[in-house]
């Protein structure tokens, strides 16, 4: 059985944070992002 976590406003921010670096490297690679319309497909 997989037990819920909650979110808290710290992991919400640390969830944010790694969010955020993950696109950053996204962008530093040159990879393109998704658009909306690639996100519905």
């Amino acid at each position: 059985m997989v037990k819920a976590q909650l979110v808290t406003p710290v992991n919400k921010s640390q969830l944010g944070k790694r969010l955020r670096q993950i696109r950053a490297e996204i962008v530093f690679s040159g990879e393109q992002m998704f658009t909306q319309d690639d996100l519905e497909k």
